[in-house]
């Protein structure tokens, strides 16, 4: 049981490795974004593309989150989930 748990939190440290390394890429990608949106005639298209990195992002934190979640005890369900998923990421626990 030992070693499959700790097979579990190995897989769950990559994929959030993974999930870090995308989440500097669009970091990236949004730092690009906003020099462009800093330009007197920056286009709606850069404005609408830029929401899009911003949505990106949090999704990817979200899904990150949730993989933790899942991983360590479930996911919160109902109409105001992704609230309890973010109130649940800041708790903090007593080590056992």
């Amino acid at each position: 049981m030992a070693d499959r748990n700790a097979v579990r939190l190995r897989r769950l440290v990559a994929e959030l490795t993974g999930d870090i390394s995308r989440l500097g890429q669009t970091a990236d990608e949004m730092r690009a974004a906003l020099r462009e949106l800093q330009e007197p005639k920056a286009s709606r298209l850069a404005l609408y593309g830029a929401a899009a990195l911003l949505d990106t992002f949090y999704t990817g934190i979200e899904k990150a989150l949730a993989r933790i979640a899942t991983e360590l005890g479930g996911m919160p369900e109902g109409p105001a989930w992704h609230r309890t998923l973010l109130e649940d990421m800041k708790l903090d626990l007593p080590r056992a």
